[in-house]
């Protein structure tokens, strides 16, 4: 457990090391009473930025920091959840003096070529299905965090919501359902 401040309210939180990368730690907060950005989440007004798609619940909330990436890891956070289960990921640091260290995606074209997305102090990134990124390689002038939330729509079907929470379920001890139940990872729990 790790002492945190989060708007000014002392928190522990448990630190997740990432399987593939040492230094990728994931913070999480230590209880559920205790979730990461459940005012900011509603103050950002994501839920009413995806109204189109349904009613948007916040399933999760975590910080990730970094210092150095070694390799860059392609991966989705969501399949096959209908376009319903999002990622968000905003730096809470000045990167624009960074070379490296930012987003690489795949480009949907077919030649699948890499894009790179610069990371930008008071933007967000947000992804869905089959989004493939990875950390860019890298490493930056001090440790940087980013405020990461899962979000989805809380009528995804049942296979849906199984899909969404097999990712969720693999960063925080503690997640929401989509009827907003605490739910404790089975995958991770028994670390803390």
């Amino acid at each position: 457990m790790v002492p945190f401040q989060v708007c000014g309210q002392s928190m522990h939180c448990n630190v997740l090391l990432s399987a593939h990368l040492a230094a990728k730690r994931f913070y999480t907060a230590a209880h559920p009473s205790a979730g990461i950005g459940k005012g900011i989440y509603g103050r950002l007004g994501l839920a009413d930025a995806f109204t189109h798609i349904g009613k948007m619940v916040m399933l999760s909330g975590y910080f990730v920091t970094r210092c150095t990436t070694l390799k860059s890891h392609f991966h989705t956070d969501f399949d096959c959840t209908g376009g319903r289960a999002f990622t968000f990921m905003a730096p809470l640091f000045d990167m624009s003096g960074m070379k490296d260290g930012h987003l690489l995606c795949e480009t949907g074209n077919e030649s699948k070529g890499i894009a790179r997305y610069r990371y930008q102090l008071g933007r967000a990134i947000v992804f869905g299905d089959g989004f493939v990124h990875a950390t860019e390689t890298g490493t930056a002038p001090r440790e940087i965090a980013f405020l990461c939330f899962t979000f989805g729509d809380h009528k995804m079907k049942l296979g849906e919501w199984r899909k969404a929470e097999y990712y969720i379920s693999r960063q925080c001890p503690f997640y929401k359902d989509l009827a907003g139940n605490v739910l404790r990872s089975a995958e991770i729990s028994g670390s803390f």
